[in-house]
């Protein structure tokens, strides 16, 4: 559940970087917003198309409850190899986390896609990665779990 000052509602590029967009209707996507104010991106949560990217036209058109602020959490625990990874997947390199999405129409390969950067820098190892992850909003007692990738992949089938 959701306080009344916990959301607002507009389109996708109403949303500021680290927002959940929640859908109102069977017709609507969950979308976290990740990238920069400069040039956000539009990560698809949904299963019906999952860890792609919205255009911005695309992005302009569709709406739903905006989550600001949320932060994302992983399973430390669970980190695989590089040559592990797999779309919907959070890595670690440099001073960023990104979510690896999809190429166009899933023909591209994987490409990473900002969501936090100005992290301490963790050198020139290969990057980390993690499968699982989550999305909170709120800390200690009155955090709330939005989202999470292992429940997306069971519902996608993956």
């Amino acid at each position: 559940m959701l306080a009344l000052d916990e959301f607002t509602i507009g389109s996708f590029t109403d949303a500021k970087p680290l927002s959940l967009v929640l859908p109102r209707s069977a017709y609507d996507f969950k979308v976290l917003v990740a990238g920069t104010h400069e040039e956000p991106a539009y990560v698809c949560l949904d299963e019906r198309a999952p860890f792609s990217l919205f255009g911005q036209n695309e992005a302009l058109a569709c709406s739903g409850l905006i989550v600001p602020g949320v932060k994302i959490e992983l399973d430390a625990g669970k980190a695989v190899a590089e040559h592990d990874k797999t779309a919907g997947s959070l890595i670690r390199q440099g001073t960023t986390a990104a979510i690896l999405v999809a190429g166009h129409r899933h023909y591209y390969g994987l490409r990473p896609v900002t969501v936090v950067d100005g992290l301490a820098h963790v050198g020139q190892l290969a990057p980390a990665v993690f499968p699982e992850w989550q999305i909170v909003l709120g800390q200690g007692p009155e955090k709330r779990v939005l989202w999470c990738s292992s429940e997306a992949r069971a519902q996608a089938g993956n």
